[in-house]
């Protein structure tokens, strides 16, 4: 069978890159199935189990939230969010989830920091304009 090179993206890490048989993903309008020589596109992935086969002929399955699917002459870029084997999922939502919760932290962290920045210029602005009527 042929094979094409797929990459599988997500912000943080490289899932997968080698060769595959085939790879199976779920759009809007229903799964897709890219084969070697599959015509170029660029497709919207919706949320859900995925499979690929892999060159020795394993199949493996990975879930994957929204993102984008780039198919060309002979590589797919698949590139998402959240990308992770079956058997790995449990450790990965974890480790999203703490990653969500930092973030809320920091931006809300940022956000009083903000509204303090603000407050201690206005404070300077009603000094300066004291001195100045006085």
């Amino acid at each position: 069978m042929k094979l094409f090179k797929l990459t599988m993206l997500t912000p943080e890490k490289t899932l997968f890159q080698g060769e595959v048989q085939s790879l199976k993903v779920m759009l809007e309008d229903g799964g897709l199935e890219v084969l070697a020589s599959h015509l170029p596109s660029i497709a919207y992935l919706f949320p859900g189990e995925c499979r690929v086969i892999l060159e020795n002929g394993e199949k493996k399955v990975f879930v994957s939230a929204d993102g984008v699917l780039n198919i060309k002459k002979s590589e797919v870029i698949l590139t998402s969010d959240f990308l992770e084997w079956e058997e790995n999922i449990s450790i990965a939502l974890q480790e999203k989830q703490k990653r969500i919760a930092l973030e809320k932290e920091r931006r809300s962290a940022s956000f009083v920091q903000n509204q303090l920045g603000t407050l201690d210029l206005f404070r300077t602005l009603l000094k300066s304009n004291k001195k100045n009527t006085l």
